[in-house]
């Protein structure tokens, strides 16, 4: 990727962006809203905008930058300047917090199959004086499932249940410690992405995770010299670790399957065919639709949205991650790796694969039958090891307090 140079009164500041992905990335978004405009028969009143930032996460080093559709038209800089929820692009954090975590209530490890039940469920709060039911995108309950099936099909309330399980302030300090700077609302929702953050913040929380948890400070800067080539100042790499490897590989395992099961499973029809791991956003009313997610040469995200509420008489323009932002993604990523090989995610030698009771999340007992089992990897120190075939799944549970 080449780096442009800009000339300024006296001094020459070398930029990270690199010229033709950055165009790329105009052309994706500027093409991408333009076609949603036309899919969703939005009247000239209404405007879709759109952003992406995309990111070299092995350096800090920011390849393109791209705050709206026409900076011509539009010279607000949504990357840099605005905050909108992110909806369920922020639910990885919840899985994430489980892992550090370590183990549940009972004991048993957190891992990727571990059971949570998607079942109607209601919140007590406040003391008493406020209740809350999360609902699923889909108005529908799939019963029993794993935290894969949760976190890859975006379900709702069974990460809602997780996030009052784990805690909602340890919650906030996995995602401070990830690049958030924001005040983060420390209420039931924040699971489901009620968090009001810039492109930039997010950005950042997804390199570090396809950095195996090493962070530093995200630039455009490069350096800068003396017209006479002396130089005045550079950005120099300090990487630090805000989170051990192993959860945090676990969970890009598990974001792996957004992609081959789960929200982002259209990028393969739309020919994206290399490893990849992500999470769509969709906010509530469907004002603002996400994508982040990442390769191992790449990280980007990218967001669709109004910037007022729409003004049009009974409609409402219906955005969500997988249909408005994925697609601009898929596009900007098929360009921007064109050149390069698809590349495996690295495997980790914490991580072990163990074959698990579905209706447990206990290592399963060597007669429990297929039907009932499942391979996955776990963090290899917290590992499960109690031994189970249980014939039933746990009680449900419908109402809990906080």
């Amino acid at each position: 990727m080449s780096e442009e140079e800009v000339a300024t009164a006296g001094f020459r500041v070398y930029t990270t962006l690199d010229l033709e992905l950055s165009a790329q990335a105009q052309r994706s978004v500027a093409e991408g809203v333009h076609s949603l405009e036309k899919q969703l028969h939005l009247p000239t009143s209404e405007h879709l905008e759109g952003a992406l930032a995309a990111v070299d996460h092995s350096n800090g080093y920011i390849r393109a930058l791209i705050g709206g559709r026409n900076y011509a038209q539009n010279t607000f800089n949504r990357i840099l300047n605005m905050k909108r929820q992110v909806g369920s692009t922020f639910k990885p954090l919840v899985y994430l917090t489980a892992f550090s975590k370590g183990r549940d209530p009972n004991g048993i490890p957190y891992g990727p199959g571990h059971p949570i039940e998607d079942a109607p469920w209601e919140l007590s709060y406040d003391r008493g004086k406020q209740t809350w039911s999360p609902n699923n995108y889909e108005k529908e309950f799939l019963g029993w499932i794993s935290f894969r099936a949760a976190l890859s099909q975006s379900i709702n309330v069974a990460t809602a249940r997780l996030g009052i399980e784990v805690g909602i302030p340890e919650i906030a300090k996995t995602a401070q410690a990830l690049g958030v700077e924001s005040e983060l609302p420390l209420v039931p929702s924040l699971s489901l992405g009620v968090a009001e953050l810039s492109p930039v913040e997010l950005l950042r929380v997804y390199a570090t995770i396809a950095n195996h948890g090493i962070q530093d400070e995200l630039t455009v800067i490069r350096g800068i010299t003396f017209d006479n080539g002396m130089s005045y100042a550079r950005f120099v790499y300090h990487p630090k670790e805000v989170f051990a490897s192993a959860p945090v590989d676990l969970l890009t395992d598990m974001l792996q399957s957004v992609f081959l099961e789960g929200t982002a499973r259209p990028a393969a029809q739309l020919g994206f065919d290399r490893p990849a791991a992500g999470k769509t956003g969709t906010t509530s009313h469907h004002r603002d639709a996400w994508f982040a997610g990442f390769t191992p040469q790449l990280t980007t995200v990218v967001w669709v949205g109004l910037d007022q509420d729409s003004t049009s008489e009974n409609k409402r323009v219906l955005l969500t991650g997988a249909s408005s932002a994925l697609p601009i993604w898929v596009t900007f990523m098929k360009e921007a790796l064109s050149g390069e090989p698809p590349l495996s995610f690295p495997s980790n030698p914490q991580l072990t694969s163990v074959r698990i009771d579905r209706r447990t999340g206990k290592k399963a007992l060597p007669d429990c039958p297929d039907s009932q089992t499942t391979v996955e990897k776990y963090w290899t120190e917290n590992e499960p090891r109690s031994l189970s075939c249980e014939a039933l799944w746990p009680p449900s549970v419908s109402k809990s307090s906080l």
